[in-house]
């Protein structure tokens, strides 16, 4: 059973990942991980300013600007979500940038949904992009028109994650006080009201 709300369960499903690693202990392994996201997320937004601007310049300012700063590089070298939080959001923000309408795609929407899916599973902050997904998907209103039943089943992919905890906590020896046996504490346990026991 997970430690505290909301259980992270889509990082720590990715983090089974990196435990594989032959390399140190567990921590060790997890910290790897962290810098690897935060990589991954500098990476992510250099193609952004790419896109945007098309300028070697803006990519180098930007990223050097992101990964210099101190409570970036702090979460890049620890264990912690938020690397991983902001890998997802820029994850976000690229795909926001491909749906133009000179680039969008079914494929293209059909990501952005899986990927808001697991960043809402992921952490609720995501719920501050939102307004962004409403709009780009309003723009590409003739993709969301000829297909919506089928890119709706993406965020909802996204989502299923969160079914995760609650089967864990079914199948495994309880390692906390945390126990999800009904819809209403796990409800609770996931937007992180109080504290469920």
């Amino acid at each position: 059973t997970p430690a505290h709300t909301t259980g992270y369960p889509f990082y720590v499903t990715v983090l089974n990942i990196f435990q594989g690693l032959p390399l140190g202990n567990l921590a060790y392994k997890a910290n790897i991980a962290s810098a690897f996201w935060s990589l991954g997320c500098l990476l992510v937004l250099g193609i952004c300013f790419w896109r945007m601007e098309h300028t070697l310049w803006s990519q180098v300012i930007a990223v050097f600007a992101l990964g210099s700063a101190p409570l970036f590089w702090m979460q890049a070298l620890r264990a912690e979500v938020y690397s991983f939080n902001t890998f997802l959001h820029s994850l976000i923000l690229l795909l926001l940038l491909e749906l133009i309408p000179q680039r969008a795609s079914s494929r293209k929407l059909g990501a952005l949904l899986l990927i808001f899916g697991l960043a809402l599973v992921h952490h609720l902050t995501a719920f501050f992009t939102l307004p962004l997904v409403i709009s780009r998907i309003g723009r590409t209103s003739k993709l969301w028109k000829i297909k919506h039943l089928s890119l709706g089943i993406f965020l909802i992919m996204g989502m299923a994650v969160l079914l995760f905890d609650p089967l864990r906590s079914q199948v495994l020896e309880p390692i906390s006080t945390i126990h999800l046996t009904s819809f209403g504490k796990f409800w609770t346990y996931i937007t992180d009201r109080k504290s469920v026991v």
